[in-house]
């Protein structure tokens, strides 16, 4: 069997790239949702995609 080992560094720079840019998504996301939420009025419909999202969650 062929064993892949990765250097340390390399598993560093990339868990260090995933880090930030799951915070980077996290951060825009909830920009995002503020944004919405302040100018756009909920309606019934809105509110049950979001429950249903919130459970497929």
């Amino acid at each position: 069997m062929f064993h892949f080992t990765l250097p340390i560094n390399v598993i560093n720079y990339f868990f260090s790239k995933l880090v930030k840019y799951s915070f980077f998504v996290i951060f825009f996301t909830i920009s995002i949702w503020q944004f919405f939420d302040k100018n756009i009025r909920w309606t019934s419909h809105h509110e049950k995609l979001f429950h249903a999202y919130m459970l497929i969650y």
